[in-house]
């Protein structure tokens, strides 16, 4: 049976991607009947008799699943917060940052749009953010003037 990992779940389609290959899948019956829904980033098998008509056979063991947003099987997650316009929220992080820990999810921290800090503001942030680099998570500050040359 092909083997590919589900990139997209829409109306109780799923999208497969298989090499080169896109499938368009169902999920079968029996995974209702055991209350497994197939996320996305799940490794499945399936059979497909064209490639927009097929049904997934079987759901490979996850490493890790998150409830919202509904995923599987995350190595890496880029957790980004603006310094300003809105304030920074640092019990937000830390809640975010705990659950990545629970699900031994590798977390990199982005502050965006340290331009609108004042320089002294900036230097006080840069104190408080001081503390997620000496626990070992890798932080990234950018500013909204970069952001703007990224097309929307």
């Amino acid at each position: 049976m092909p083997e590919g990992i589900i990139y997209k779940a829409l109306s109780g389609f799923y999208y497969i991607k298989n090499g080169d290959q896109d499938i368009q899948c169902r999920a079968r019956g029996i995974f209702r009947k055991r209350k497994v829904s197939p996320l996305v980033g799940d490794h499945v098998t399936y059979e497909a008799k064209k490639p927009s008509d097929g049904y997934i056979l079987s759901i490979q063991a996850r490493k890790n699943a998150l409830k919202r947003p509904p995923i599987a099987n995350i190595d890496q997650a880029i957790l980004v917060f603006s310094v300003e316009e809105p304030s920074f929220d640092c019990q937000l992080l830390d809640r975010f940052l705990v659950t990545m820990e629970a699900h031994a999810i590798h977390s990199l921290i982005c502050f965006t749009k340290k331009d609108l800090l004042t320089a002294n503001d900036l230097s006080k942030f840069k104190t408080q953010i001081n503390i997620y680099e000496r626990i070992g998570y890798p932080v990234f500050l950018s500013q909204v003037s970069l952001m703007k040359e990224f097309p929307s």
